[in-house]
């Protein structure tokens, strides 16, 4: 009986010990899971200021964008410099193309179609749109753009790209033929804005908000935002996104929004600012994420986004956190504890 009553507590104590190490192994993967997260990357606004990688074609032009605000009736003069970095002759053929950005702001230039803009000309005496001109290795040159715009224009933008369609001169000489493995396509956007006033026409509405309800309190507040332009013309976004605990009611962060462009009747997922590194005096793009060591109880989120001549309309809405995390662990810790219990009074029951 004694043998029978020993060799049951050591088996009791063996499996006590085994869902010891269970629970250790449980309560650690809980809690790296949950300090472990992966941060999304987005892209920004850019222009194809860069040739595409191709043999004995290297053009650059700058600089890599221009932003044009001109009323009805009026001129302006745009230069760009380009330059053959290559060691072959090129012969260039510059062209306007209409372009499109999608929600995280990537361009996509519509080459395969006539321009809808046709207020514009090179003012180059041997230069004309469409028409190519032979740039030699390692020289430079100047585009002289000259927009005008006709008293009777709507207040409208036009989103143009002017484009360098560059191949080599010799291979063109030669065969006549054009090698599409030896075309490359650099340019410049262009956003060209027609306002009577010169005023900034755009409206900011927020389009689309991904946002929790309730989290645990070990998981980041993450926020995303995208912002519809409703109005006639581009504009850059404005504003704020404000975080306040409900329990202190203090603000515990403040997030300023990145002052990037949105297109006329177009939708961007806009981004915090925070200081370049590299220049304190500019901002570059970052997510909404507040990720303190804790977080507990309700909390105020206000969302400021608004277009430069918009009166602000903030969205406010509250997100909980709550210690989920602890209450598993303590949950199956209570559990243990009362499967150990159920076991001694066995183990009493036996004797």
């Amino acid at each position: 009986m004694k043998t029978t009553l020993y060799t049951l507590q050591r088996r009791g104590i063996k499996r006590m010990k085994h869902l010891q190490k269970i629970l250790c192994a449980i309560v650690l993967a809980l809690f790296f899971g949950f300090f472990s997260f992966a941060t999304p990357s987005f892209s920004s606004f850019s222009s194809i200021a860069h040739a595409q990688t191709l043999p004995e074609i290297s053009l650059s032009i700058s600089p890599p964008h221009a932003e044009i605000l001109l009323q009805p009736g009026k001129s302006i003069v745009q230069a760009f410099n380009i330059k053959n970095t290559g060691s072959a002759d090129l012969e260039v053929t510059p062209f306007l193309a209409d372009f499109t950005v999608d929600s995280t702001g990537t361009p996509t230039v519509h080459i395969e179609k006539p321009s809808s803009f046709l207020f514009a000309t090179l003012q180059n005496l041997d230069k004309t749109l469409g028409v190519p001109f032979v740039l030699s290795a390692g020289k430079s040159d100047q585009l002289v753009l000259r927009i005008h715009i006709p008293e009777t224009s709507q207040e409208r933008d036009y989103y143009q790209t002017l484009v360098l369609q560059a191949k080599p001169s010799s291979l063109t000489m030669l065969t006549q033929t054009t090698n599409s493995q030896s075309l490359a396509n650099v340019g410049v956007h262009m956003l060209i804005s027609i306002s009577k006033t010169g005023a900034d026409l755009g409206e900011l509405t927020i389009e689309k908000l991904i946002k929790p309800f309730i989290l645990d309190s070990f998981m980041p507040l993450r926020l995303q935002i995208f912002a519809k332009n409703t109005g006639k013309t581009y504009t850059k976004a404005q504003g704020e996104v404000t975080i306040r605990s409900l329990i202190t009611n203090r603000i515990v962060t403040v997030f300023p929004i990145l002052r990037e462009n949105v297109l006329a009747g177009g939708v961007r997922e806009l981004h915090a600012a925070i200081k370049d590194p590299d220049d304190e005096k500019s901002s570059i793009a970052d997510v909404f994420i507040y990720h303190p060591l804790f977080l507990f109880g309700p909390y105020e989120i206000r969302i400021d986004v608004h277009a430069e001549n918009q009166q602000p309309s903030p969205v406010v809405f509250h997100v909980w956190a709550l210690p989920f995390t602890l209450f598993a662990v303590g949950g199956m810790g209570y559990a243990i504890l009362l499967w150990k219990r159920k076991r001694e009074r066995k183990f009493e029951e036996n004797l």
